[in-house]
């Protein structure tokens, strides 16, 4: 018995991979939520919410979603179970925080703290400096929140505290470089070898698709961007964009309509000193992403399934040795 139980676990092993990618990504109907490993190729179904933006964390299963200027609702990401709703509606992005307690919503002139069991309105900001709409949000360094969005001179970047106080704007892209519809995607916060940045897409003055990585001081103030003109993503329509989303081990993905219009494109990225560099670039037609103007998705780094195999193989091992002794 004990030999099959190690047989098994060794096989187990063999098959799994290191990592464990979980994107949630609204459907191009935004009447259900798709599950796709993006690093194994694996589509893992879907379950039915209205959503166009939808945000999760590895601390929690579950997921917040929202329509396009409704109200954001909860559901349990594994069994796509309904949970709970907030009252209020507007939002124009959302944010699951890393404690997965809260979620943070963006109305284009405010920032709100939602409770996540309850859905109870907890702070309501409006947004400082010039911006004159927050498009999309992500956690920094120290639990701090960066807010993207657009001001008269551009696509700006914004800091939070961890009660939403505001920090500090930086101008990242002028105007005159931004597309009439800017197409911001949502932002991912990736780090990999102490070197932090904000990654987001946007179309540039010629339409193109361009992404743009801005470095992060010590993992809290913008300072310098630079920008890569990426292809094989739909530009059909001016208001198409991707969505960005932080992977394992400093990696992010950009991911949305392929230029076919009937596929989904998935590219996975890194920086490695001041090098970007691409791991995976491929489409599937799994599930097909929004042509809508804006649109987000979550990826989840879920726990490492060899790791913990073999943590609980050590630990079976420790606990009869014990019972040997005694």
């Amino acid at each position: 018995m004990r030999k099959l139980v190690w047989l098994a676990m060794f096989a187990s092993a063999a098959a799994c991979r290191a990592s464990f990618d979980l994107m949630y990504i609204p459907d191009a109907n935004e009447t259900l939520v798709h599950r796709y490993d993006p690093v194994n190729r694996v589509y893992l179904g879907s379950f039915n919410a209205p959503a166009r933006y939808v945000s999760g964390s590895n601390s929690t299963p579950i997921v917040a979603v929202t329509p396009y200027g409704g109200l954001p609702a909860f559901y349990h990401g594994g069994t796509g179970e309904f949970q709970t709703s907030t009252s209020d509606t507007g939002m124009a992005s959302i944010l699951m925080r890393s404690f997965g307690t809260e979620i943070l919503g963006s109305t284009g002139s405010s920032i709100r703290r939602y409770d996540t069991a309850t859905g109870t309105l907890l702070q309501s900001v409006v947004y400082g400096g010039t911006m004159t709409f927050g498009a999309t949000m992500a956690e920094i360094a120290t639990g701090r929140t960066a807010v993207l969005g657009l001001s008269s001179a551009g696509i700006v970047v914004q800091t939070y505290s961890s009660t939403l106080g505001f920090l500090n704007q930086t101008t990242l892209v002028a105007t005159s470089g931004v597309a009439s519809d800017a197409a911001l995607s949502s932002m991912a916060f990736v780090s990999l070898g102490g070197v932090s940045h904000l990654v987001f897409t946007y179309r540039n003055s010629s339409n193109a698709v361009t992404l743009a990585r801005v470095a992060m001081n010590g993992g809290l103030t913008a300072t310098t961007v630079s920008t890569t003109t990426i292809t094989g993503f739909s530009t059909t329509s001016t208001g198409t964009t991707t969505s960005v989303m932080a992977g394992h081990g400093g990696t992010f993905f950009v991911t949305g309509l392929s230029t076919t219009g009937s596929s989904t494109r998935i590219r996975q990225m890194y920086t490695a000193g001041g090098v970007l560099t691409t791991s995976q670039d491929y489409t599937t037609s799994a599930f097909v992403a929004p042509a809508s103007a804006y649109w987000q998705g979550s990826n989840i780094v879920a726990p490492e399934p060899c790791s913990m195999l073999a943590l609980a193989g050590g630990l079976a091992a420790m606990l009869r040795k014990r019972r040997r002794r005694q």
